[in-house]
């Protein structure tokens, strides 16, 4: 792993990519080392996700649900884990029931509301999945 937290090519090509799953028609650009966005085909249309590049550090571990700062909702077990980005923007993955969930917004709201907003979703999400 590099020095500043950046996943490496070395990691990114023998750990991360060989667990991404199947290959699928709809991905028109998957996951590459060094690329911040994919490319996914919607019916004729091409449809582009933009990420915040992966990055670990180690002195500060991944977030987990369960904390008074996540985002992941109330049903959320512990091990789920996720990113918050600026402003209104989160993103986690639950290993146990296979639900993961992205929310990207176009603008900046205070931290009450776009927590109580990320929770409210999360939740819609893990009930409409049971």
């Amino acid at each position: 792993m590099s020095d500043l937290g950046k996943i490496d090519r070395a990691l990114f090509d023998e750990v991360i990519y060989p667990n991404l799953g199947a290959d699928r028609a709809d991905v028109v650009l998957g996951p590459r080392h060094g690329v911040d966005f994919g490319v996914l085909d919607v019916g004729g249309r091409a449809v582009v996700l933009a990420s915040d590049p992966v990055s670990v550090l180690p002195e500060l571990g991944f977030e987990r649900a369960g904390t008074a700062w996540d985002k992941y909702g109330t049903l959320a077990p512990w091990t789920t884990f996720g990113h918050g980005g600026l402003g209104s923007v989160v993103g986690w993955g639950d290993p146990e029931s296979g639900l993961a969930m992205a929310y990207v917004t176009n603008g900046i709201r205070d931290e009450t509301e776009h927590a109580q907003r990320a929770n409210e979703m999360a939740d819609a999400v893990r009930r409409a999945f049971r």
